[in-house]
Protein backbone atom coordinates (compact mmCIF):
# COMPACT_ATOMS: atom_id res chain seq x y z
CA UNK A 1 0.00 0.00 0.00
CA UNK A 2 1.59 3.26 -1.12
CA UNK A 3 -0.85 5.52 0.62
CA UNK A 4 -3.79 5.27 2.96
CA UNK A 5 -7.22 6.02 1.57
CA UNK A 6 -7.92 7.92 4.79
CA UNK A 7 -6.05 10.80 3.16
CA UNK A 8 -8.51 10.91 0.27
CA UNK A 9 -10.95 13.78 0.55
CA UNK A 10 -14.61 12.76 0.34
CA UNK A 11 -15.02 14.74 -2.90
CA UNK A 12 -17.17 12.07 -4.51
CA UNK A 13 -20.65 11.03 -3.48
CA UNK A 14 -22.14 8.12 -5.37
CA UNK A 15 -25.72 7.23 -6.31
CA UNK A 16 -26.50 6.02 -2.79
CA UNK A 17 -25.89 9.49 -1.36
CA UNK A 18 -23.03 8.40 0.85
CA UNK A 19 -24.95 8.51 4.12
CA UNK A 20 -25.96 4.88 4.46
CA UNK A 21 -24.57 1.81 6.09
CA UNK A 22 -21.29 0.24 5.09
CA UNK A 23 -21.20 -2.24 2.23
CA UNK A 24 -20.80 -5.90 3.12
CA UNK A 25 -17.01 -5.83 2.69
CA UNK A 26 -14.14 -6.15 5.12
CA UNK A 27 -10.84 -4.50 4.22
CA UNK A 28 -7.87 -6.61 5.20
CA UNK A 29 -5.61 -3.67 6.02
CA UNK A 30 -6.05 -0.23 7.47
CA UNK A 31 -7.00 2.27 4.84
CA UNK A 32 -7.99 -0.27 2.18
CA UNK A 33 -10.96 0.49 -0.01
CA UNK A 34 -13.09 -2.64 -0.41
CA UNK A 35 -15.52 -3.16 -3.27
CA UNK A 36 -18.60 -5.29 -2.71
CA UNK A 37 -19.18 -7.61 -5.65
CA UNK A 38 -22.94 -7.10 -5.86
CA UNK A 39 -24.65 -3.70 -5.91
CA UNK A 40 -26.25 -2.68 -2.63
CA UNK A 41 -28.77 0.00 -1.83
CA UNK A 42 -26.55 2.04 0.48
CA UNK A 43 -22.84 2.56 0.99
CA UNK A 44 -20.37 4.94 2.57
CA UNK A 45 -18.23 7.48 0.78
CA UNK A 46 -14.46 7.37 0.52
CA UNK A 47 -14.22 9.18 3.83
CA UNK A 48 -15.41 5.93 5.42
CA UNK A 49 -13.16 3.88 3.16
CA UNK A 50 -15.85 1.63 1.69
CA UNK A 51 -17.78 1.90 -1.56
CA UNK A 52 -20.42 -0.22 -3.26
CA UNK A 53 -20.33 -1.25 -6.91
CA UNK A 54 -22.94 1.32 -7.94
CA UNK A 55 -20.78 4.15 -6.60
CA UNK A 56 -17.57 2.57 -7.89
CA UNK A 57 -18.94 2.39 -11.43
CA UNK A 58 -20.16 5.96 -11.20
CA UNK A 59 -16.68 7.06 -10.07
CA UNK A 60 -15.13 4.97 -12.80
CA UNK A 61 -17.17 6.72 -15.47
CA UNK A 62 -16.50 10.13 -13.98
CA UNK A 63 -12.74 9.56 -13.77
CA UNK A 64 -12.41 7.41 -16.90
CA UNK A 65 -10.92 4.61 -14.81
CA UNK A 66 -10.95 0.88 -15.45
CA UNK A 67 -12.35 -0.93 -12.42
CA UNK A 68 -11.77 -4.65 -12.27
CA UNK A 69 -11.23 -6.21 -8.83
CA UNK A 70 -8.83 -7.43 -7.61
CA UNK A 71 -6.62 -5.18 -9.75
CA UNK A 72 -5.26 -1.91 -8.45
CA UNK A 73 -7.28 1.28 -8.91
CA UNK A 74 -5.72 4.71 -9.11
CA UNK A 75 -7.83 7.28 -7.26
CA UNK A 76 -6.57 10.83 -7.67
CA UNK A 77 -2.99 9.60 -7.96
CA UNK A 78 -3.10 7.26 -4.95
CA UNK A 79 -2.67 3.52 -5.44
CA UNK A 80 -5.32 1.70 -3.47
CA UNK A 81 -5.53 -2.11 -3.29
CA UNK A 82 -8.93 -3.64 -3.94
CA UNK A 83 -9.82 -6.58 -1.66
CA UNK A 84 -13.34 -7.74 -2.60
CA UNK A 85 -15.26 -9.59 0.08
CA UNK A 86 -17.21 -11.44 -2.61
CA UNK A 87 -16.09 -11.47 -6.22
CA UNK A 88 -18.77 -12.73 -8.56
CA UNK A 89 -16.30 -14.19 -11.07
CA UNK A 90 -14.36 -16.30 -8.56
CA UNK A 91 -12.35 -19.44 -9.20
CA UNK A 92 -15.56 -21.45 -9.54
CA UNK A 93 -16.88 -19.24 -12.31
CA UNK A 94 -15.10 -19.51 -15.66
CA UNK A 95 -14.17 -17.07 -18.36
CA UNK A 96 -16.95 -18.40 -20.57
CA UNK A 97 -18.73 -15.39 -22.03
CA UNK A 98 -22.24 -16.80 -21.75
CA UNK A 99 -21.81 -17.41 -18.04
CA UNK A 100 -20.30 -13.96 -17.66
CA UNK A 101 -23.27 -12.43 -19.47
CA UNK A 102 -25.77 -13.87 -17.00
CA UNK A 103 -27.23 -11.98 -14.11
CA UNK A 104 -26.00 -12.85 -10.62
CA UNK A 105 -29.29 -14.58 -9.89
CA UNK A 106 -29.15 -16.76 -13.02
CA UNK A 107 -25.52 -17.63 -12.47
CA UNK A 108 -26.35 -18.65 -8.90
CA UNK A 109 -28.80 -21.23 -10.25
CA UNK A 110 -26.06 -22.92 -12.27
CA UNK A 111 -22.94 -22.38 -10.18
CA UNK A 112 -23.51 -25.16 -7.60
CA UNK A 113 -23.76 -27.68 -10.45
CA UNK A 114 -20.90 -26.47 -12.66
CA UNK A 115 -17.94 -28.83 -12.71
CA UNK A 116 -14.54 -27.78 -13.98
CA UNK A 117 -13.35 -30.24 -16.63
CA UNK A 118 -10.50 -30.62 -19.13
CA UNK A 119 -11.53 -30.64 -22.77
CA UNK A 120 -9.16 -32.98 -24.57
CA UNK A 121 -8.32 -33.11 -28.27
CA UNK A 122 -10.96 -35.12 -30.18
CA UNK A 123 -13.13 -35.42 -27.07
CA UNK A 124 -16.75 -35.85 -28.08
CA UNK A 125 -19.00 -33.36 -26.30
CA UNK A 126 -22.18 -34.32 -28.12
CA UNK A 127 -23.05 -37.40 -30.18
CA UNK A 128 -25.48 -37.34 -33.07
CA UNK A 129 -28.88 -38.84 -32.34
CA UNK A 130 -27.89 -39.60 -28.75
CA UNK A 131 -29.52 -38.19 -25.63
CA UNK A 132 -27.51 -35.27 -24.24
CA UNK A 133 -26.47 -35.85 -20.64
CA UNK A 134 -24.00 -33.01 -20.15
CA UNK A 135 -23.77 -29.43 -21.38
CA UNK A 136 -20.34 -27.80 -21.74
CA UNK A 137 -19.29 -24.17 -21.37
CA UNK A 138 -15.71 -23.94 -22.72
CA UNK A 139 -13.29 -21.47 -21.18
CA UNK A 140 -10.73 -22.04 -23.89
CA UNK A 141 -10.19 -24.32 -26.86
CA UNK A 142 -12.31 -24.86 -29.96
CA UNK A 143 -15.09 -27.36 -30.56
CA UNK A 144 -16.53 -28.16 -33.98
CA UNK A 145 -20.20 -28.68 -34.69
CA UNK A 146 -20.24 -31.29 -37.44
CA UNK A 147 -23.19 -32.26 -39.61
CA UNK A 148 -23.16 -35.96 -40.46
CA UNK A 149 -24.90 -37.56 -43.41
CA UNK A 150 -24.21 -40.95 -44.97
CA UNK A 151 -21.07 -41.94 -43.10
CA UNK A 152 -17.69 -40.45 -42.24
CA UNK A 153 -17.02 -39.25 -45.78
CA UNK A 154 -20.07 -37.03 -45.73
CA UNK A 155 -19.29 -34.76 -42.81
CA UNK A 156 -18.83 -31.00 -42.66
CA UNK A 157 -18.15 -28.44 -39.97
CA UNK A 158 -21.12 -26.09 -39.73
CA UNK A 159 -20.07 -24.00 -36.71
CA UNK A 160 -17.37 -23.59 -34.10
CA UNK A 161 -17.74 -23.09 -30.36
CA UNK A 162 -15.22 -21.57 -27.99
CA UNK A 163 -15.32 -19.51 -24.83
CA UNK A 164 -18.17 -17.47 -26.31
CA UNK A 165 -20.50 -20.44 -26.45
CA UNK A 166 -21.89 -23.68 -25.13
CA UNK A 167 -23.00 -27.11 -26.27
CA UNK A 168 -26.35 -28.73 -25.58
CA UNK A 169 -28.64 -26.23 -27.29
CA UNK A 170 -31.26 -28.96 -27.92
CA UNK A 171 -31.81 -28.90 -24.15
CA UNK A 172 -32.60 -25.18 -24.38
CA UNK A 173 -34.97 -25.85 -27.27
CA UNK A 174 -36.87 -28.41 -25.20
CA UNK A 175 -35.55 -31.60 -26.77
CA UNK A 176 -32.76 -33.99 -25.82
CA UNK A 177 -30.69 -34.71 -28.94
CA UNK A 178 -29.35 -33.43 -32.25
CA UNK A 179 -28.28 -34.99 -35.55
CA UNK A 180 -24.93 -33.13 -35.21
CA UNK A 181 -21.74 -34.20 -33.47
CA UNK A 182 -19.64 -31.80 -31.40
CA UNK A 183 -16.02 -32.62 -30.60
CA UNK A 184 -12.90 -30.75 -29.55
CA UNK A 185 -10.57 -29.65 -32.34
CA UNK A 186 -8.26 -27.58 -30.12
CA UNK A 187 -7.94 -28.82 -26.56
CA UNK A 188 -8.76 -26.58 -23.63
CA UNK A 189 -10.83 -26.63 -20.47
CA UNK A 190 -14.21 -25.44 -19.27
CA UNK A 191 -17.20 -26.28 -17.12
CA UNK A 192 -20.01 -28.76 -17.57
CA UNK A 193 -23.42 -29.18 -16.02
CA UNK A 194 -25.85 -32.07 -16.11
CA UNK A 195 -28.55 -31.61 -18.73
CA UNK A 196 -31.29 -32.22 -16.19
CA UNK A 197 -29.84 -29.60 -13.83
CA UNK A 198 -29.85 -27.10 -16.68
CA UNK A 199 -33.48 -27.94 -17.48
CA UNK A 200 -34.44 -27.32 -13.87
CA UNK A 201 -32.66 -23.96 -13.87
CA UNK A 202 -34.37 -22.97 -17.13
CA UNK A 203 -37.74 -23.84 -15.57
CA UNK A 204 -36.96 -21.47 -12.70
CA UNK A 205 -35.70 -18.47 -14.70
CA UNK A 206 -37.15 -16.85 -17.79
CA UNK A 207 -34.15 -14.50 -18.01
CA UNK A 208 -31.75 -17.47 -18.12
CA UNK A 209 -33.85 -19.04 -20.86
CA UNK A 210 -33.76 -15.80 -22.86
CA UNK A 211 -30.01 -15.46 -22.42
CA UNK A 212 -29.34 -18.94 -23.81
CA UNK A 213 -31.83 -18.41 -26.63
CA UNK A 214 -29.85 -15.34 -27.69
CA UNK A 215 -26.73 -17.43 -27.95
CA UNK A 216 -28.66 -20.06 -29.91
CA UNK A 217 -29.67 -17.34 -32.36
CA UNK A 218 -26.08 -16.11 -32.65
CA UNK A 219 -24.85 -19.64 -33.37
CA UNK A 220 -27.53 -20.10 -36.00
CA UNK A 221 -26.33 -16.91 -37.73
CA UNK A 222 -22.79 -18.32 -37.70
CA UNK A 223 -24.10 -21.53 -39.31
CA UNK A 224 -25.98 -19.42 -41.89
CA UNK A 225 -22.73 -17.77 -42.92
CA UNK A 226 -20.99 -21.13 -43.05
CA UNK A 227 -23.63 -22.17 -45.58
CA UNK A 228 -23.05 -18.94 -47.50
CA UNK A 229 -19.29 -19.52 -47.47
CA UNK A 230 -19.68 -23.09 -48.68
CA UNK A 231 -22.07 -22.09 -51.45
CA UNK A 232 -20.50 -18.85 -52.69
CA UNK A 233 -17.05 -18.49 -51.15
CA UNK A 234 -13.77 -19.45 -52.77
CA UNK A 235 -11.13 -21.38 -50.83
CA UNK A 236 -9.22 -18.21 -49.90
CA UNK A 237 -12.35 -16.55 -48.50
CA UNK A 238 -13.38 -19.62 -46.51
CA UNK A 239 -9.88 -20.13 -45.15
CA UNK A 240 -9.55 -16.48 -44.11
CA UNK A 241 -12.89 -16.70 -42.30
CA UNK A 242 -11.92 -19.88 -40.44
CA UNK A 243 -8.55 -18.49 -39.34
CA UNK A 244 -10.22 -15.33 -38.02
CA UNK A 245 -12.86 -17.30 -36.13
CA UNK A 246 -10.18 -19.53 -34.60
CA UNK A 247 -8.11 -16.48 -33.63
CA UNK A 248 -11.11 -14.95 -31.86
CA UNK A 249 -11.44 -18.01 -29.67
CA UNK A 250 -7.78 -18.74 -28.98
CA UNK A 251 -6.41 -15.27 -28.18
CA UNK A 252 -3.21 -16.30 -29.93
CA UNK A 253 -1.90 -15.45 -33.39
CA UNK A 254 -0.19 -18.84 -33.73
CA UNK A 255 -2.47 -21.82 -34.33
CA UNK A 256 -1.29 -25.42 -34.26
CA UNK A 257 -3.10 -26.79 -37.29
CA UNK A 258 -2.16 -28.91 -40.29
CA UNK A 259 -3.18 -28.46 -43.91
CA UNK A 260 -5.08 -31.75 -43.69
CA UNK A 261 -7.05 -30.50 -40.70
CA UNK A 262 -7.96 -27.21 -42.42
CA UNK A 263 -9.00 -29.07 -45.55
CA UNK A 264 -11.29 -31.31 -43.47
CA UNK A 265 -12.86 -28.33 -41.69
CA UNK A 266 -13.46 -26.44 -44.92
CA UNK A 267 -14.54 -29.44 -46.96
CA UNK A 268 -11.94 -28.84 -49.67
CA UNK A 269 -8.84 -30.58 -51.00
CA UNK A 270 -5.59 -30.32 -49.07
CA UNK A 271 -3.81 -28.97 -52.14
CA UNK A 272 -6.27 -26.10 -52.27
CA UNK A 273 -5.53 -25.16 -48.65
CA UNK A 274 -1.78 -25.27 -49.30
CA UNK A 275 -2.13 -22.98 -52.31
CA UNK A 276 -4.32 -20.52 -50.38
CA UNK A 277 -1.87 -20.40 -47.48
CA UNK A 278 1.00 -19.79 -49.88
CA UNK A 279 -0.93 -16.89 -51.41
CA UNK A 280 -1.60 -15.46 -47.93
CA UNK A 281 2.09 -15.79 -47.07
CA UNK A 282 3.16 -13.94 -50.21
CA UNK A 283 0.81 -11.09 -49.22
CA UNK A 284 2.27 -11.01 -45.71
CA UNK A 285 -1.00 -12.07 -44.07
CA UNK A 286 0.24 -15.24 -42.40
CA UNK A 287 3.41 -17.14 -41.69
CA UNK A 288 3.36 -20.91 -42.01
CA UNK A 289 5.55 -23.59 -40.50
CA UNK A 290 5.20 -27.32 -40.21
CA UNK A 291 1.95 -27.89 -38.34
CA UNK A 292 1.23 -24.23 -37.57
CA UNK A 293 -0.14 -21.00 -39.02
CA UNK A 294 0.59 -17.58 -37.53
CA UNK A 295 -1.58 -14.57 -38.37
CA UNK A 296 0.46 -11.48 -39.20
CA UNK A 297 -2.16 -9.14 -40.66
CA UNK A 298 -5.66 -9.52 -39.24
CA UNK A 299 -7.14 -6.63 -41.23
CA UNK A 300 -5.77 -8.12 -44.42
CA UNK A 301 -7.41 -11.45 -43.63
CA UNK A 302 -10.72 -9.72 -42.97
CA UNK A 303 -10.51 -8.18 -46.44
CA UNK A 304 -9.77 -11.61 -47.90
CA UNK A 305 -12.86 -13.03 -46.17
CA UNK A 306 -14.89 -10.68 -48.39
CA UNK A 307 -17.90 -10.25 -46.11
CA UNK A 308 -18.08 -13.86 -44.89
CA UNK A 309 -16.60 -12.83 -41.53
CA UNK A 310 -17.93 -10.09 -39.27
CA UNK A 311 -21.72 -10.22 -39.44
CA UNK A 312 -22.16 -13.23 -37.10
CA UNK A 313 -19.57 -11.76 -34.75
CA UNK A 314 -21.36 -8.41 -34.66
CA UNK A 315 -24.67 -10.16 -34.00
CA UNK A 316 -23.14 -12.03 -31.07
CA UNK A 317 -21.81 -8.80 -29.56
CA UNK A 318 -25.20 -7.13 -30.01
CA UNK A 319 -26.94 -9.92 -28.13
CA UNK A 320 -24.41 -11.06 -25.55
CA UNK A 321 -21.49 -8.71 -25.62
CA UNK A 322 -20.16 -6.85 -22.57
CA UNK A 323 -17.97 -3.81 -22.76
CA UNK A 324 -14.60 -3.98 -21.07
CA UNK A 325 -15.49 -1.34 -18.52
CA UNK A 326 -18.14 -3.22 -16.62
CA UNK A 327 -21.27 -1.90 -18.33
CA UNK A 328 -24.40 -4.02 -18.23
CA UNK A 329 -24.26 -7.00 -20.58
CA UNK A 330 -26.63 -7.00 -23.51
CA UNK A 331 -27.97 -10.39 -22.41
CA UNK A 332 -29.23 -8.82 -19.21
CA UNK A 333 -30.77 -5.79 -20.84
CA UNK A 334 -32.58 -6.91 -24.00
CA UNK A 335 -36.21 -7.82 -23.43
Amino acid sequence: MLASSSSVEPAFTGPCGGDGERCDARPEGSGDVAIAAAPVALCSTFSKQTICVACAIALQKMEGLYLSAPRALYIRGLLVGLKPMVYRRDSNVPGNRILNAMSNADLALLQPHLEKVPLKLRQRLQSSHRSITKVYFPDCGIASVVAVGGGERRQAEVAVIGREGMTGLPVVYGTDRSPCDIFMQVEGHGHCIGAQKLRQALDQSLTLFRCLLRYAHALSVQADYTALANARGCIEEKLARWLLMARDRLDCDEMIVTHEFLALMLGVRRAGVSEALQAFEVKGLVQTARGSVTILDREGLEECANGLYGVPEAEYERLLGCTEKGDVCAASSIL
